[in-house]
């Protein structure tokens, strides 16, 4: 729902957040993608749930709970070892920019209760993302590996078990691409304080993303960062 008001100016609706009325920065799955991202997603939890420990939450549960306080601080544009540096930079600088010409965004969340959706789930093999000399290889539907750069061509399927084994006994991550279902209200408002802009919308995509560990023992070992909302670092990563 948009504001009875003039189009606000365009230096406006270019804050990060995805306006109701804006095209989506990345393409809608097909009908048979969809089907097959369902069946991926459930083998793919059953993989990341035997990764957890034993008295961990569900992993959706898991991901809800991380969100719903990762979204508000997001959106407070407050700094947290749980929201990607890069991310969060995006939206500070939008802040900012709107700020400059005396306009004051502001989302919030309007509903008591969100839902979250798991869309796809990517399983990574191998040392910390920041170790060098590792390829980042896919190995399934939703398995990745990080092989030694040598290694990222094998003659025999006993290499090939062999890199594998090696890859799951040095720890693994784990990215979530969920879509959170609730309510969102985006509003912009000038030096009066009047609003120029008003916009709401029920459903947010986002990229959560784990900590690289060998064993998780309980669910604080688990750390999330939120690494991406509604597609916006899509062409950064």
């Amino acid at each position: 729902m948009t504001s009875s008001k003039p189009q606000p100016p365009l230096s406006v609706i270019e804050y990060p957040w995805l306006h109701s009325k804006s095209p989506p920065r990345t393409s809608t799955p097909s009908l048979i993608s969809s089907l097959i991202s369902k069946y991926t997603v459930s083998r793919a939890t059953k993989r990341v749930t035997a990764l957890l420990p034993g008295t961990s939450k569900p992993l959706p549960i898991l991901i809800s709970t991380f969100l719903t306080s990762a979204i508000q601080t997001l959106l407070k544009h407050e700094s947290s070892p749980h929201i990607a540096p890069a991310l969060k930079a995006r939206f500070t600088a939008g802040a900012d920019a709107l700020t400059r010409k005396g306009f004051t965004p502001k989302v919030s969340l309007t509903s008591n209760t969100y839902s979250v959706g798991l869309q796809s789930i990517k399983v990574t093999y191998g040392p910390p993302s920041s170790t060098p000399g590792y390829t980042h290889q896919k190995w399934g539907q939703s398995v990745w590996l990080r092989v030694p750069s040598a290694q990222t061509q094998f003659e025999s399927t006993e290499q090939q078990r062999g890199i594998l084994k090696t890859a799951v006994s040095q720890g693994c991550s784990v990215q979530v691409e969920a879509v959170v279902e609730g309510g969102f209200e985006y509003s912009v408002t000038d030096q009066k304080g009047e609003a120029v802009l008003n916009d709401t919308r029920k459903i947010v995509n986002v990229v959560v993303e784990s900590s690289h560990s060998s064993e998780w023992k309980s669910d604080q070992d688990v750390q999330f960062v939120l690494t991406d909302v509604d597609g916006l670092m899509k062409g950064n990563q």
